[in-house]
């Protein structure tokens, strides 16, 4: 096997083997679910169509870095590096998480053990797998409350793979990369906070334990010192000092926008049970280990924590995800029980070169029949993606739509805005985090709702006021208003009508 300049021949081999898992992973077209929340700022500040000027970006920034990058993408670069990123992520989770699991378990990255691993861990990951059998993915790679590091496209919480770059590196003695890449992770998404907090508060464990008491003391330091401006921003940004405000927009968010991830009693049931057994299984296996309590320490805090806060029933324990650091322990737990399966299972006994190299032909031709089948799931998802009924009226907006106009759509067309760049009232999907903006979010929500589910076909008092209140110039719907002399029809497909607010009639009215 060929060596590249400065891997060597084992670290050569995985990250061939790497390649073919982030091709077995499949992606979806970008601008899909969640990014069309997080990619809202970055996208309008880059200038795409005129989303500068849509009401989502008056409200505060939870995620500068992130959206400074995809706006300096969109602007500079192109969009196709949206795929890019996510595949050199995909590229160092699974070399980051091999690595760890082979040092850990004692399997040589270049061993026909290693390799009967990789195919296991690749086949659980693959696309054709996830969507033929979705929990597996489940299971392997997210975490508590439908929770993740990676989806199947870039997204803020794709950085999560930093902490496990951070517990690398700390197993390797090298303790201030391990400290920037945690800090790191909570720039580019303070949703790791908690779980940062309890990683390196394990890392001060293990220092302490092993006598290294002043390493221990400056790792807690240096990293409250790096971590102070990132809490600072968020509490000058996002708190809001009225609680009765505070309460009822924690309150939307837990009950309307996200029960699933964070009301307990929504997203616990057997598939996580068997989470947690898996980690406590875990826990046995690796208990001589030097990661034992790195796995351990967070484990337990997230624990106690969603005890806390299923018994106090707190909101902001609820918003703070102290489950979240599942998404870190989960898959790291899941590969490293897998290795240490692989292993005892002793497939493999004693053999010569030849037969291993047999075994060694058959596993590569077997991985890279996943990574052929991760490129045809992806060419379905792209093709599926172009047949989708919304696909005309985007192509229609891609021309008509004007600087100002502003559209009422219905609440589940989440990609409207990032598809067509068209400016809109409102969606379910992307919302504020700032307290007083997430009860005006909610606001807007309800009134969409009340649009939509009113029967009529002329809504002579709601357009009025979704024009003279919120400048709304057209109206996208499934029904058809011929009888509304408000509406003049603009544009209709088999699943759609635009129409436009007849500001002459309105008046006249």
């Amino acid at each position: 096997m060929p060596n590249f300049p400065g891997l060597g021949k084992e670290n050569t081999f995985l990250f061939l083997l790497a390649l073919t898992y982030v091709a077995g992973y499949s992606l979806n077209p970008i601008y899909n679910h969640n990014q069309n929340t997080y990619f809202l700022h970055g996208l309008a500040n880059g200038g795409l169509g005129h989303l500068s000027h849509d009401w989502m970006l008056s409200t505060k920034d939870p995620f500068p870095l992130f959206s400074a990058l995809i706006s300096f993408t969109y602007s500079y670069l192109s969009p196709a590096f949206f795929y890019l990123y996510f595949l050199l992520a995909l590229g160092v989770f699974i070399i980051t998480i091999s690595k760890i699991t082979s040092d850990t378990v004692g399997i040589k990255t270049n061993s026909s053990t290693f390799m009967i691993f990789f195919v296991i861990v690749t086949l659980l990951s693959s696309g054709a797998l996830r969507s033929a059998l979705p929990t597996t993915g489940e299971i392997l790679l997210k975490g508590l409350a439908d929770q993740y590091i990676l989806g199947t496209g870039l997204l803020p919480s794709t950085f999560g793979l930093l902490l496990l770059i951070s517990i690398y590196t700390f197993l390797k003695n090298k303790l201030y990369i391990s400290i920037l890449t945690v800090i790191s992770c909570c720039y580019l998404h303070s949703t790791y906070l908690l779980s940062s907090g309890l990683i390196i508060f394990s890392y001060m464990l293990v220092l302490y334990t092993e006598k290294e008491q002043k390493k221990s003391l400056v790792v807690g330091l240096v990293s409250s010192v790096l971590i102070a401006p990132l809490v600072v921003y968020n509490a000058l940004t996002f708190l809001n000092h009225d609680e009765q405000v505070t309460n009822t927009a924690r309150e939307i968010l837990i009950n309307y926008r996200f029960p699933h991830h964070a009301k307990v009693m929504e997203w616990f049931d057997m598939i996580s049970t068997f989470k947690i057994l898996v980690v406590l299984i875990t826990l046995w296996f690796t208990r001589n280990k030097r990661i034992f309590p790195i796995i351990l320490i967070p484990s337990i805090g997230g624990i106690l924590l969603t005890l806390l806060q299923v018994f106090t029933e707190s909101n902001f324990l609820a918003l703070l995800f102290p489950w979240r650091v599942s998404v870190i322990i989960m898959p790291l737990c899941t590969f490293l029980l897998i290795g240490t399966f692989v292993k005892k299972s002793n497939v493999f006994v004693p053999e010569n070169n030849k037969s291993r190299n047999y075994k060694l032909s058959f596993l590569l031709l077997f991985i890279i029949i996943i990574a052929s089948s991760g490129f045809f799931v992806t060419y379905l998802k792209f093709e599926r993606y172009k047949e989708e009924n919304f696909s005309e009226i985007t192509d229609y907006l891609e021309l008509s739509k004007t600087e100002g106009d502003l559209y009422l759509i219905p609440i589940h067309l989440n990609e409207f805005r990032l598809r067509t760049g068209a400016c809109v009232f409102i969606d379910n999907k992307s919302h504020p985090y700032e307290s007083q903006e997430i009860i005006t979010w909610y606001e807007r929500v309800k009134i969409a709702k009340a649009f939509y589910l009113n029967n009529s076909t002329c809504h002579h008092d709601m357009i009025p006021r979704l024009k003279h209140e919120y400048n709304v110039t057209h109206i996208v719907d499934q029904r058809p208003h011929r009888d509304c002399e408000f509406l003049k029809e603009v544009y209709r497909d088999d699943n759609y009508f635009i129409y436009k607010i007849d500001l002459n009639d309105l008046n006249n009215s």
